[in-house]
C-alpha cells in the first residue's frame, strides 16, 4: 500500500531505534494543485497574511516542509494560506490525510493559533449554520466601518454589558445574538454614526470610548439628544483610554449645568468600575 509513496520504514533510523512507536501518519508531496479543495466553512483568506508567507517562502523554502492537513476527500482543513503560498510559487505540498476530522473541526483545531481573527471565526460559526453568529455577520457588515468587531458584538449579545470576555465566546461557538433587541441596538449604532459624522473623525471612534458611552445611551434616565450635543471632537481626544474613567468624564460634561434633579448620579467602585446609582 505505501510503495507508491517511496515510504521505507527501513530506512529511518528512528523506527529502528524505537521498534514499539507507532507509525500514525505519513506525508505525501505533489504538485498537483487542482486535487485540493476548500468550502466555505474555510476561513477567509487573509491577504495580507497571505502574501508575507509568500514573501518569507521565497526568501527560505523550508518553509515548505510543514505539511497541510486534509480530509479523506482532499478538502484543506489547516493550512489553506500556505496552500495558496505554495501553489503561486510553482513550489511542491507536503501534506497528510486525515480520515477522521473533518471541516467542521477547523475553528476548534486553530483556536490556539494567533493568526486566527474574531472575524475568522464569525465567518467560520455563520456558514457552519449557526444563526447567532449569521444574524451577528449581517450586523457587522452595516456597523464595522464605525466601530470594532469587539463593540458590536457585544451590543448585540444576550449578556451586553456584563463584561464576561465576548471575544472567547465568539472563538468558542458560544456566542449568543439578542433578537429581542436588535432595534433598540441597532439605534445606537445610528448614534454612533451620526457622532461619527459630525465629529469628523478620519478613524473610528476609539472602542474604549464607545463603550463608555454605551454605558450612557443604554440609561434609560439618560437625555440621548443631550449625551449627543456634549460630545464633540476636542471632547474626544481628551477621554482617557480606561473606559471607566471615560465614562465618568462623559458624566463630568453631562451634568455640567444641570438641575440637581436632572443630573445623573453615578460612582466609582473600589475595583475602579463605573456604576450608576439606582434612582428610587
Amino acid at each position: 500500500m505505501l510503495s507508491h509513496l517511496n515510504y521505507s520504514l527501513e530506512n529511518n533510523y528512528r523506527f529502528l531505534n524505537n521498534p514499539k512507536d507507532q507509525v500514525i501518519g505519513v506525508v505525501l508531496q505533489t504538485k498537483d494543485y487542482s486535487q485540493f479543495h476548500m468550502d466555505n466553512l474555510n476561513r477567509n483568506l487573509n491577504e495580507d497574511h497571505a502574501k508575507k508567507l509568500l514573501e518569507k517562502l521565497k526568501q527560505n523554502n523550508s518553509l515548505t516542509l510543514e505539511p497541510i492537513l486534509v480530509d479523506k476527500t482532499m478538502k484543506i482543513i489547516d493550512g489553506q494560506h500556505r496552500f495558496w503560498a505554495l501553489s503561486q510559487l510553482g513550489l511542491p505540498i507536503n501534506y497528510m490525510i486525515d480520515n477522521e476530522i473533518s471541516i467542521n473541526d477547523a475553528a476548534e483545531l486553530n483556536s490556539n493559533q494567533r493568526n486566527w481573527t474574531v472575524m475568522d471565526y464569525v465567518h467560520v460559526y455563520a456558514n457552519k449554520g449557526n444563526a447567532n453568529y449569521q444574524y451577528l455577520l449581517k450586523e457587522l457588515a452595516k456597523y464595522k466601518s464605525i466601530s470594532q468587531i469587539g463593540v458590536i458584538a457585544d451590543i448585540f449579545s444576550i449578556w451586553k454589558g456584563s463584561r464576561t470576555g465576548i471575544p472567547h465566546k465568539l472563538r468558542n461557538g458560544k456566542y449568543k445574538f439578542d433578537r429581542s433587541n436588535q432595534n433598540i441596538n441597532e439605534e445606537f449604532f445610528e448614534f454612533i454614526s451620526a457622532l461619527h459624522y459630525k465629529v469628523s473623525m478620519d478613524q473610528k471612534i476609539q472602542g474604549n470610548v464607545q463603550e463608555a458611552i454605551k454605558l450612557w445611551y443604554f440609561n434609560p434616565n439618560v437625555d440621548r439628544i443631550r449625551l449627543g450635543k456634549i460630545i464633540d471632537k476636542g471632547f474626544l481626544t481628551k477621554l482617557p483610554r480606561d473606559i471607566n474613567l471615560c465614562a465618568q468624564e462623559i458624566g463630568e460634561k453631562y451634568n455640567s449645568r444641570l438641575s440637581t434633579k436632572n443630573k445623573i448620579n453615578y460612582y466609582i467602585d473600589n475595583k475602579g468600575a463605573f456604576n450608576f446609582i439606582k434612582e428610587d
